[in-house]
């Protein structure tokens, strides 16, 4: 045994005494890593030496292998794959969950990654992209039919074998209806990949992955991210408004991908329709003529997840039917199916040429540049632009302690000949021994659209008769809510880097006077644009009445006041700034009505009361109030140019 892989301080725990060895398994180089566990290539006994029937063995890192939670999540894996049978996706061959060092074994994809491929390569084009499309829609159908949501589709989860795709990483795909048990949850993805639904913490269903589709298509097709570049705020809000940046997309193409990309899952189109326009697209002929325009569900409707899958599968065995498999061996042992064959030279997207093992530039699954195993899952280091920030395996790409004993501490090499660099030959910018843990607690849970639709009608009812008031209770509301937003964000980023402590709660309560005056400020500078608006529409819905001849009113009837309120207050929720002020709504609707009575009961009182006050003020003309000011008329009164007024 080399000194290189014979760890200081006597063997590892779960590790043989004499080798490498994790089972029935010899180790050979370390391929990824992340905050969860260590990827290596690996051996079985009694395979070839010429290294075709090598594995990937994912291994849980000591420090949180001894964790019941995290093991959990290594058998929900294993669950999660071996479920999953097509060539386009990489199989699982085996697995320990219970021993001192838990692994999950899986097939050996000796491909780079997409983006990658299309960084150095540049754009997929022509049958090509034709084909990677079929290839992914195939992987995400094999997903689906067996109950389970990748949820992270993206170009560094899809390797490249030849010409062919293989989806990887399934670290945080779940089964449909049990999504709460994802860790990586909104701040861990890659902003422009995450869907909208994800990143406001709303239900994930099929339709996610088929924006994942659309996003990972669009990179291939033009080679940008579909939603640009940037600060993450600034692309998590183009994803949540559907701001696409597809002008290297070809335009025949393009309303396809538009409408998978739409940020309401209800409008995107079914993987029937996806492929259809994908084979019109193949033909040169519209691919709008596969696509069928949608309507939004009503919100109370939408506040819910789904209870039902929103496709029909061919009846396939049931989870809870299925016979419990032994987990630490879901598929036969022997004989250990062959690794994938890459191409070593041609090919549209064809395999990185030299040796298939890993560790020398070129080799297929090494920690260097072309290794397909040392970035996402498998997958090859990636180029260090902006928005490739995707973690090994399911997991963020850091340094930190071998699970099998090895000592790689920042800066200082690791068994795999590397340092304390990313693959890609620059620092990487986190401490050793940090980990990804605790889930993010916005993740899955009810939307609670309802509730705020009917706090909507209840501030609109109240902005007619005393629109000052209403606004105050809108801005203070506003404050408090991207406050918890800020103060959540801040506790799942350090619990991402550091794991769950004691001191987490200490320190976002030290935190909180940080966080509100952030809050304030950014509500301060959010709500400019909101109030002009409504000003704005209050006036033109005044004069607009008045030149009509149906009604002689001023900017001080409860009508004109009731309109502008009501587009300035969707100004502000969907305007700039509001992906914070939704998000913290939500959390905070949810922790103050966290019954189903309550929430109902809540729900009728505001929508009741909204209406009420609204109908009231408009029936009876009562002058609108500018309480608690002692203005007689509207303050921008003066603001309103002559031939504008009313």
């Amino acid at each position: 045994m080399s000194a290189e892989s014979t760890p200081a301080g006597g063997p590892p725990e779960g590790a043989s005494p004499t080798s490498r060895r994790l089972g029935r398994y010899t180790l050979g180089t370390r391929v990824g890593e992340g905050g969860m566990g260590v990827v290596y290539r690996a051996r079985a006994d009694g395979a070839a030496e010429d290294g075709s029937r090598d594995v990937a063995i994912k291994v849980l890192r000591p420090h949180i292998a001894h964790d019941p939670d995290a093991r959990q999540r290594l058998s929900r894996e294993v669950a999660t794959l071996s479920r999953v049978n097509s060539p386009r996706i990489a199989a699982v061959l085996d697995a320990d969950t219970e021993g001192p060092a838990p692994y999950i074994v899986t097939e050996f994809v000796p491909g780079p990654p997409l983006d990658r491929v299309v960084t150095e390569r540049g754009p997929v084009t022509g049958e090509a992209l034709v084909d990677l499309g079929r290839g992914l829609y195939e992987a995400l159908t094999a997903i689906h039919r067996v109950g389970i949501v990748h949820r992270d589709l993206k170009p560094g989860n899809v390797l490249m074998v030849g010409s062919d795709p293989v989806v990887i990483d399934f670290g945080i795909a779940q089964v449909a209806d049990d999504v709460r048990l994802t860790m990586t949850g909104l701040v861990m993805g890659t902003p422009g990949y995450l869907s909208p639904e994800v990143v406001e913490g709303g239900a994930v269903t099929e339709a996610t992955d088929w924006w994942g589709w659309a996003a990972t298509l669009a990179f291939a097709a033009s080679g940008s991210p579909p939603f640009g570049r940037g600060p993450m705020s600034a692309v998590l809000d183009r994803v949540t408004r559907g701001r696409t940046q597809l002008d290297g997309v070809d335009p025949r193409l393009r309303p396809l991908l538009e409408a998978a990309l739409d940020p309401e899952p209800e409008r995107r189109p079914h993987n029937d329709e996806v492929m259809a326009a994908l084979e019109l697209y193949a033909a040169h002929r519209p691919v709008t003529a596969a696509l069928t325009q949608r309507v939004p569900r009503p919100a109370a409707e939408r506040a819910q997840p789904p209870r039902t899958p929103p496709r029909a599968w061919p009846a396939t065995p049931s989870t809870a039917a299925t016979p419990q498999v032994d987990p630490t061996r879901v598929q036969p042992a022997q004989p250990t199916p062959q690794t994938r064959v890459a191409l070593q030279q041609g090919g549209a997207h064809g395999g990185t040429p030299g040796g298939s093992h890993g560790g020398t530039p070129g080799g297929s699954h090494g920690g260097t540049p072309g290794g397909s195993h040392g970035g996402s899952g498998h997958g090859a280091a990636r180029p260090n632009h902006p928005m490739s920030r995707e973690a090994p395996y399911g997991a963020d790409r850091r340094p930190g302690p071998d699970p099998l004993g090895q000592p790689t501490a920042y800066g200082q090499p690791s068994a795999s000949g590397q340092s304390g660099q990313s693959p890609f030959g620059q620092p990487l910018p986190y401490p050793p021994g940090q980990s990804q843990r605790g889930p993010d607690p916005r993740i899955g849970r009810p939307m609670r659209t309802g509730t705020l639709a009917a706090g909507l009608v209840a501030l609109v009812g109240l902005a007619a008769l005393v629109p000052l008031l209403s606004w105050g209770l809108l801005i203070i509301w506003s404050v408090a809510a991207r406050t918890v937003d800020h103060a959540v964000t801040a506790l799942v980023l350090r619990r991402h880097e550091a794991g769950p402590r004691r001191s987490d709660v200490p320190l976002t309560v030290l935190a909180s006077p940080w966080h509100l005056f952030v809050s304030a400020l950014s509500t301060g500078l959010a709500m400019l644009l909101p109030l002009a608006f409504a000003m704005a529409a209050t006036v033109i819905t005044a004069g607009g009445l008045t030149e009509s001849g149906l009604m002689q009113v001023d900017v001080g009837h409860p009508l004109p006041v009731g309109v502008g309120s009501l587009l300035g207050l969707l100004m502000a929720w969907w305007g700039p700034g509001g992906v914070s002020l939704r998000r913290g709504s939500r959390t905070l609707v949810r922790a103050i009505l966290p019954g189903q009575l309550i929430t109902q009961v809540v729900t009728v009182v505001l929508a009741v009361g909204g209406l009420v006050i609204l109908g009231y003020s408009l029936m009876e003309g009562v002058p609108v109030s500018w309480w608690p000011t002692s203005w007689t008329s509207a303050p921008f009164t003066d603001l309103i140019p002559q031939v504008l007024r009313p």
